[in-house]
């Protein structure tokens, strides 16, 4: 196997999923901290995420043959046996350590795996039932690193793991919308259960849904500055998704799955500062 083939596990995205942890750790003791057990809740995390990515690739080939040519296993960069293998070690990493937190870290890691397990080999086939299972998946995020901090999950963590939840399942809606093109006989997807029209719809239910969860999140916010100086941006990518009801192309598709992936990122970026910058200086 070569390095490059480590590209498989989407580095980028399993970072991602650390730093997100160690934020609802943070979230969890009700202060900045980063501590053995906020980084070995994180390495759980980053093992299962890389582990996922792994194996989604394994079952993902014949589809990779045809648009992805980049990816490690058509590049020949890593065969599928190999990838198969370290995709199994990977979770069997993150089941391992999970157990040297605790039983609900550990609990939460082995569904995590399950749920992987299922998307990856069949969640191509499930419509919008895929969507969710790899939505629920980003909300686990939040749920392992708020267990890892405490056994009692704060309310705040349930309501970011909805928020999480609820704008994942929107933008996998629309990169479906996407992809519609190219998952014609490979994948069974939403869009192509109901067309592009109900799908981008039920995108916008689910983003409504969000910004309902956030709503719900506005009395733990230490100060009320930060949620008006987030609605400009809030009103922005509300309208700018609204887009994808008039116009389903693959273009504007892609340009608004962008949009939401921001979304999430600008959301978590506002408790953030709201909780531990302003909360603190005040």
């Amino acid at each position: 196997m070569k390095l490059e083939a480590l590209k498989i596990i989407r580095p980028g995205n399993c970072i991602f999923a650390f730093v997100l942890t160690l934020f609802a750790y943070s979230i969890g003791i009700g202060n900045i901290g980063i501590n053995f057990i906020a980084i070995l809740a994180g390495l759980v995390v980053f093992l299962v995420c890389a582990g996922g990515n792994a194996m989604n690739d394994f079952f993902d080939y014949e589809i990779d043959k045809k648009n992805k040519l980049y990816r490690p296993i058509p590049k020949k960069l890593i065969s599928r046996t190999e990838a198969l293998a370290f995709a199994i070690l990977l979770f069997a990493s993150g089941i391992i350590l999970s157990t040297l937190i605790n039983n609900n870290v550990f609990a939460v890691a082995i569904v995590a795996v399950s749920l992987l397990v299922a998307y990856t080999s069949q969640g191509r086939y499930l419509g919008i039932s895929g969507d969710i299972m790899v939505s629920l998946l980003t909300a686990l995020v939040f749920i392992l690193g708020g267990f890892a901090a405490t056994p009692t999950l704060p309310y705040s963590i349930l309501l970011i793991a909805a928020a999480a939840f609820t704008i994942n399942v929107a933008r996998e809606i629309v990169k479906d919308i996407e992809d519609y093109n190219a998952d014609k006989g490979l994948k069974i997807t939403f869009p192509l259960q109901v067309g592009k029209n109900i799908a981008a719809a039920t995108a916008i239910i689910f983003l409504i849904l969000n910004l309902f969860v956030v709503y719900l999140l506005l009395p733990i916010y230490a100060t009320g500055l930060i949620f008006l100086f987030s609605l400009p941006i809030i009103a922005f990518i509300f309208y700018k998704s609204l887009e994808i009801v008039k116009n389903q192309n693959a273009d504007k598709a892609r340009n608004v799955q962008k949009i939401l992936k921001l979304a999430m990122i600008i959301e978590f970026i506002f408790f953030f500062v709201d909780q531990f910058v302003i909360n603190i200086s005040i």
